[in-house]
């Protein structure tokens, strides 16, 4: 928890000294992008992930009283055209993961009209009753195995393994599932949790304030994937997001950390018509910020304003300067 009380502080500090939001700069062509994750009724437990639904509430109540709260694609094009206008500091949340908690936070969003995108790994929400979701979760296990080449040496290499799973046939592939299912493994935050099905996710979607887009198919980490892996988390995801009438220009990378990505990953989402993509990097968004390089501050289960405010007005963006990060 040291960490965490560590960064309210600093998030405070930097709010009170007046440098997030900075008072010497305007706030016409700066965006911050807010990101949670999963949200809960009472204990937080996930103290780096989790918001309490009672905490949501009076940060989504200072947001909307103190910020300006865009919808995403609307907002980044206004900034890339450097036409983007605010004399409050300009915020944009997204949610990752579309955990079943996000059904008992929407309300809040709702409550202040505030809009937010839902970034979905589409593979792990389909489950493994269809073929898709079979071979997400499959890669997601894989992917997170100790050591494949000790456990199952024919699978050491990836492009064989993928090439694999999409080969075979339902009954075949949940057999080697659960084979999967029993190797020593260091087990995802992701893969433990309840995710939305596709059905739930759309009917989120018809909300005015929602925009749904992708978070990849098996939520692997995209620069650890040979090409064709990774091309077909990119285009398989968007094509379920394309029917369920969500947004495939945006995506975000799965963890999201520096070296998550890398620039095959760009190439392809270029290819398959991703105009910007989201890392989880503590940046604040200008018009010279690159497309796939956007950045995102993750919201802390704290809701002083000092704490919101610095967050809302990029004081993060300094620890993680501060940091190399």
């Amino acid at each position: 928890m040291g960490h965490i009380k560590t960064r309210r502080k600093f998030s405070s500090i930097l709010n009170k000294l007046g440098v997030a939001p900075p008072v010497f700069k305007s706030n016409s062509n700066r965006i911050v992008a807010i990101d949670y994750h999963y949200f809960s009724r009472t204990r937080v437990n996930l103290e780096d992930l989790e918001v309490a639904l009672s905490v949501l509430d009076k940060q989504l109540k200072i947001i909307s009283t103190q910020c300006n709260a865009q919808e995403t694609l609307y907002a980044l094009n206004m900034l890339k055209k450097e036409e983007h206008n605010s004399d409050r500091p300009c915020v944009i949340i997204s949610i990752d993961d579309a955990d079943q908690t996000v059904s008992e936070a929407v309300p809040y969003f709702v409550k202040y009209r505030i809009p937010l995108i839902l970034f979905v790994p589409v593979g792990l929400c389909l489950g493994i009753g269809q073929l898709d979701g079979l071979r997400s979760k499959c890669f997601s296990l894989y992917h997170e195995s100790n050591n494949i080449s000790k456990s199952l040496p024919e699978f050491a290499n990836k492009n064989i393994f993928f090439e694999k799973i999409m080969s075979l046939n339902y009954t075949n592939l949940k057999s080697l599932y659960y084979e999967l299912m029993n190797l020593p493994r260091d087990i995802s935050v992701i893969l433990q949790r309840n995710l939305l099905s596709l059905s739930k996710i759309q009917s989120l979607n018809e909300n005015p304030l929602i925009t749904i887009s992708s978070h990849s198919m098996s939520h692997c980490v995209m620069a650890d994937l040979p090409e064709s892996w990774m091309n077909w988390e990119i285009y398989q995801s968007n094509k379920y997001i394309k029917e369920l009438n969500g947004n495939t220009e945006i995506f975000a990378y799965p963890y999201g950390y520096k070296k998550s990505y890398n620039e095959l990953t760009k190439s392809l989402l270029k290819k398959n018509g991703v105009k910007y993509a989201f890392s989880t990097s503590s940046r604040v968004l200008t018009p010279s910020t690159q497309n796939y390089n956007l950045g995102r501050i993750s919201m802390l289960n704290f809701m002083d304003k000092s704490y919101v405010m610095g967050t809302a007005g990029g004081a993060f963006e300094y620890w993680d300067r501060i940091l190399g990060r």
